[in-house]
Formats: C-alpha cells, sequence, structure tokens
C-alpha cells in the first residue's frame, strides 16, 4: 500500500514538474535540448505591432526576447532586415504557420489572403536585393509570396544544421523570380517555394533538402542554370543529398573534388560534372532523371606486359538507374543492372606538339597501348536513347 501511495506522489510531482516546463515565461528549460528557437504565436495573428518602417508580432520563446517580422511599410530596390526590432530578436519572417494554416483549413490552400501575409505585397515588383540578418532561422509561408525583380538572396548562417521537420524556407515564397543571379544555401538547409523562378547559380554546402517528406506541394521547383555542390565545414553526413523536389530543372551541377558520395533525389539534372572521379554518385531513378555524367580520370595506372603497355583505372561509381539499397557502410549496392545508361571511356593520347588527340573511345577501363606514351581519359555516363 505505501509503494503505491510513494509512486502516485512521484507522479503527481513528474506532471508537476514537466508542466513548469512548457509554462511561457519559466526559466527552467535546458538550452542543449533547445538549439533552435520555435516560431509559435502567443497573440492572435492580426496584432501586429508597428515600430518605425516595421511591423512585427512577439513569439512565445522562453529561452529569448524573440519576435517574427510581419511588416515592411517602406522600401526601395535594396531591402535589409535588421537583426532586432524594440529589443526583440528577429528569428522568424511571415506570419506563423499555424495562424495560416486556420485560415486554409476554411478556405483550402488558394483561399487565402496572401496579401495579409506578406511582408512587402502579394506580388511585389520592386525589391531587387534582399539581406536576411543572422538569427532569422525561418522564413514562414506567403512570407516573400511572388518577387519577381528579385536579383540577389543572402541568406544567414542561422538557417543552417537544422534540418528538422519545419522547413527553413517555406512553400509560396519567392516565386516568379526569373532574374535570380546567385543563392549561397548555407548547410543542411530545408528550402520549399521558389515556383516559377530562375536561379543562374545556386551552391549549396553539404546537404540541400527540397521538400519536407512526402509533401511535394512544399518543393522547391525552380529551374537552375548551374548548381555548384561543396561539402561543407560541418556535413557529418556519408553522403552529400540534393533533394531538389519533383518539378525541378537543373542545366549543369558540379561537384567539387572533396565531396566523397552524393544522393540526388527529385528533379531533372541535365549534366553533372564530377571534379573527382572517385565521387559516387546515386540517383533515386523513380524521382530524378540524370541525363549525363562526365568527369575526368586523375589516377592512371601503367604496367608492362610483354611488348604492351596496359593503362586502367577504376570504374566511375554511379548507380542512376536499376535498382540498388545501402548496404550497413552506407554504401550504394546494385541489386539489378542499370539498363537505362552507358559508360563511355574516351581515351586521348599527347601527341609530338604537346596537345591531347583523341585515340578512340572503350566501355572497359583498361586499354594496351604498343608504346608508352601520355595519355588522359574522360567519362561520360549518359542516357541511352530509344531508337
Amino acid at each position: 500500500m505505501k509503494s503505491i501511495i510513494q509512486k502516485i506522489i512521484w507522479g503527481i510531482l513528474g506532471l508537476l514538474m514537466i508542466g513548469g516546463l512548457f509554462m511561457p515565461g519559466t526559466d527552467k528549460v535546458n538550452a542543449e535540448e533547445m538549439p533552435l528557437p520555435s516560431p509559435t504565436e502567443t497573440a492572435p495573428a492580426d496584432i501586429i505591432i508597428t515600430s518605425g518602417n516595421y511591423g512585427y508580432q512577439v513569439l512565445n520563446d522562453v529561452t529569448n526576447k524573440s519576435a517574427t517580422l510581419r511588416k515592411i511599410y517602406n522600401y526601395g530596390e535594396e531591402v535589409v532586415i535588421p537583426s532586432e526590432i524594440d529589443g526583440y530578436k528577429i528569428i522568424s519572417i511571415g506570419a506563423p504557420e499555424t495562424s495560416q494554416r486556420i485560415e486554409q483549413l476554411a478556405n483550402g490552400r488558394w483561399g487565402i489572403d496572401v496579401e495579409k501575409y506578406a511582408v512587402f505585397t502579394s506580388e511585389d515588383t520592386l525589391v531587387k536585393r534582399l539581406i536576411i540578418p543572422e538569427g532569422v532561422c525561418y522564413i514562414q509561408p506567403n512570407a516573400f509570396h511572388t518577387m519577381k525583380k528579385l536579383e540577389e538572396l543572402k541568406l544567414p548562417q542561422s538557417m543552417s544544421g537544422i534540418y528538422t521537420s519545419y522547413q527553413n524556407i517555406r512553400e509560396d515564397n519567392f516565386m516568379g523570380a526569373e532574374c535570380i543571379k546567385e543563392i549561397n544555401f548555407p548547410e543542411e538547409i530545408s528550402v520549399g517555394g521558389f515556383e516559377g523562378s530562375v536561379i543562374d547559380k545556386l551552391i549549396i554546402n553539404g546537404s540541400f533538402h527540397g521538400h519536407h517528406g512526402d509533401d511535394y506541394i512544399s518543393a522547391m521547383t525552380a529551374d537552375v542554370n548551374t548548381l555548384t555542390v561543396k561539402q561543407g565545414k560541418e556535413t557529418k553526413r556519408h553522403n552529400n543529398i540534393i533533394d531538389l523536389g519533383i518539378l525541378g530543372t537543373v542545366k549543369n551541377v558540379v561537384v567539387d573534388s572533396d565531396v566523397k558520395s552524393l544522393y540526388m533525389y527529385g528533379g531533372k539534372f541535365e549534366n553533372v560534372t564530377l571534379k573527382n572521379s572517385e565521387t559516387e554518385v546515386t540517383c533515386d531513378p523513380e524521382t530524378s532523371d540524370v541525363c549525363k555524367i562526365t568527369t575526368s580520370i586523375h589516377n592512371i595506372k601503367i604496367k608492362k606486359k610483354k611488348s604492351k603497355y596496359e593503362y586502367s583505372w577504376k570504374a566511375l561509381s554511379a548507380f542512376v538507374g536499376g535498382e540498388w539499397y545501402y548496404n550497413k557502410n552506407q554504401k550504394a549496392v546494385a541489386l539489378k543492372k542499370d539498363n537505362e545508361h552507358k559508360t563511355k571511356y574516351i581515351i586521348y593520347a599527347k601527341n609530338k606538339k604537346g596537345k591531347y588527340k583523341k585515340l578512340k573511345t572503350i566501355s572497359k577501363t583498361k586499354i594496351k597501348l604498343t608504346k608508352k606514351q601520355k595519355i588522359k581519359v574522360e567519362v561520360v555516363c549518359s542516357e541511352i536513347k530509344e531508337k
């Protein structure tokens, strides 16, 4: 009987402690358990505090005095968003998602009043350069709905390394921007939006997630001319990940030499150039289309066999079709042969004038020559066109 009473008392104390942790205003919070502020509203979405040219909404964050930026009233072609307003740290931009979801449930996704949630206007045609300050972790849906003249978008490092169930840039942002020159995404960022936009140069560091789970409504659907993949300083994954979503198209992907492994999911990739031929490339054939992979072999072994010289090198490690799985060491292993792509090795030999001239094209990873000479090998893995 005594043990039962003790259990009941301890249970009540436990509930009181848990309740204390989640009460607004309390300081009983472990900072390690809450590495990022949570964009949860404490006031109705229509209560916006005006301060000069800005309108903001206070957020419920027990670790910081924080707010989300809701409106900018006077602005020109360049906008630099402040990191703090009236002593409140700006950790989010736009109306918290919960308030928008209530309206969506009532009127449908396209039935909400976008003008009410847009920081500028629902279809801005003025802003060309937008700088988001350090400290901002999230851009809420419809905050920067349509940005037709946007050329430059600068994002903070505070958006890096926080890929969770909540996207850093939510859907219905930066749409219709056909003149974006360059975006450098922080590491491990999760991004939606950009529907109908064109990005000339996109740089990703580590991994890039273009949608959340199976929700392709929130996928990043921009068309990109050149996408550069860098390893990233803080990347701890075995694989760098390009998760573009289903509708995005990239003309050229350039993969830096220090990238060990690349996983491509969603989107169409017309040409992938590997600076390191030993970079492992894996593509999900159900959601992605990789038209061509090109690289140059830098490590060529030479061995003399009787009267000939044998040149050999490692095969291109690419799984862009067929069926495959990851083993316990997170290495891609083929289950079914890829019958949709063909790998060719183009051999060039250096002539007396010091120029490389095409010698032959083969499908094997070695070639025998009658004399010793300097060669280089280019690799092309491309789709087999139907006759």
